[in-house]
Order: C-alpha cells, then sequence, then structure tokens
C-alpha cells in the first residue's frame, strides 16, 4: 500500500468518528485536490501534497476544537487544538510529514522549532 492509499484508509476511519461532518469531509477533500493540482504545476509531489492537504484537519473528526493558549517565542497566543492534537495523531500513525502540515497551517513559523 502506498502513501496516498494509506492516507486515504486513515481519512475513512477517520469519517466514522463522532466529530465527523460532510463539512469537514468536504473541506478536507477540497483542500487535498488544490494541493495536489498545484503541486503537480509546480512540479512537486503531487501524492504527498494530496496526503498533507487530506490529513490536516484530521483531528477535527474525533473531538470538538478548543481555544488554547500556547507560548511560542515567548508570546502567549491563542489558537486552537486540533493541530496539535493532529500533529500527535499522525505521528502515531506514521504520517510525518502531514504531521508537520497539520501544525503548521496554524502556526506558519513553527516548523523551524520541530
Amino acid at each position: 500500500m502506498n502513501y496516498r492509499e494509506k492516507a486515504d484508509e486513515l481519512f475513512s476511519w477517520a469519517q466514522t468518528q463522532p466529530r465527523a461532518s460532510i463539512d469537514w469531509e468536504n473541506h478536507s477533500r477540497d483542500v487535498a485536490r488544490v494541493c495536489e493540482i498545484v503541486a503537480k504545476a509546480a512540479g512537486m509531489d503531487s501524492d504527498l501534497a494530496y496526503v498533507k492537504g487530506l490529513l490536516h484537519d484530521v483531528y477535527k473528526s474525533i473531538e470538538r476544537d478548543n481555544e488554547i493558549f500556547t507560548e511560542v517565542d515567548g508570546n502567549e497566543i491563542m489558537s486552537m487544538t486540533h493541530p496539535f492534537k493532529g500533529y500527535r495523531l499522525l505521528m502515531e500513525k506514521g504520517f510525518p510529514e502531514a504531521a508537520r502540515s497539520a501544525l503548521t497551517h496554524t502556526f506558519y513559523n513553527i516548523y523551524d522549532s520541530l
């Protein structure tokens, strides 16, 4: 099974989770398609881009998103819980590239500290 097929399998599992919704599913699939198209046009790995787009909000299917306050570079900033929990879930499931995207689509400069 290739990386994209593994991601589709994880997404299928996520669709069975308590907070999964048609809006979440449509958003995730739309982001995946846009990422794939842009990557192809740029000569990048379109399958990897698709996976990152598909799974970037995966944790939203599991539980309600909550506001949290986090310290980044000495500043307390408000965020949502899904990037952090999604990062952990995706790392556990063997999707390190998608995990970084789940985290950095909210914190654009946090990747440097990972």
